[in-house]
């Protein structure tokens, strides 16, 4: 494991801006990310005329499945990497981005969707391009019920997403639910 406290660094004090992203309402969550995904992500654009291009570190993501669902399982992150897929046209977030200690809405370098597609039509295994990053917890009760609890995952700065690259909150398993995320966009001419 990566200890992040040496000289006082960490996910928490690298330079750049931290933001966050929280939905509104209740979103319909596709399971795992097929080809065309619906739920909540933050895609990181290859190039922003006028931006400084920016890696963005996961912190802090908050899942909780509610109302009905087609099973039980567990959720996580997935990214669409490279290889052979790439995300196609990003929309319909409903909910609000903003940056700590600020009044009102905020936007930095990522975008966030709740839905998008895969462009290369397959969805699945890592020679597509496709991985599960990280599983981050459950999600329980019966089959048509989920608790209305929030599963809070605090994250440990390994996790990026590159220029080009996108990551989504994915359950296993089909269902409604609510979520937030929080990141910080560091320059990649920062060092860090």
């Amino acid at each position: 494991m990566l200890i992040w406290n040496f000289n006082g660094q960490g996910p928490y004090s690298l330079p750049g801006a931290v933001f966050v992203a929280a939905l509104g309402t209740s979103a319909s969550f596709t399971a795992g990310c097929p080809v065309a995904y619906s739920g909540m992500a933050i895609a990181n654009p290859p190039t922003v005329a006028g931006k400084v291009p920016v890696k963005l570190v996961p912190l802090q993501v908050n899942f909780s499945g509610i109302g009905t669902g087609t099973g039980t399982g567990a959720w996580g992150l997935v990214k669409i990497t490279g290889g052979t897929a790439t995300y196609g046209t990003l929309s319909a977030f409903s909910g609000i981005v903003t940056s700590p200690g600020s009044v009102g809405t905020t936007t930095g370098v990522a975008i966030v969707t709740g839905t998008f597609t895969v462009l290369n039509g397959t969805a699945g295994p890592s020679a597509n391009g496709l991985n599960y990053i990280q599983y981050l917890g459950a999600v329980g009760g019966t089959a048509t019920q989920y608790p209305p609890s929030a599963v809070q995952a605090q994250l440990d700065g390994l996790l990026s997403v590159m220029p080009g690259e996108i990551m989504a909150i994915a359950p296993t398993a089909a269902m409604l639910g609510v979520g937030s995320i929080a990141w910080v966009e560091v320059p990649l001419n920062s060092g860090a």
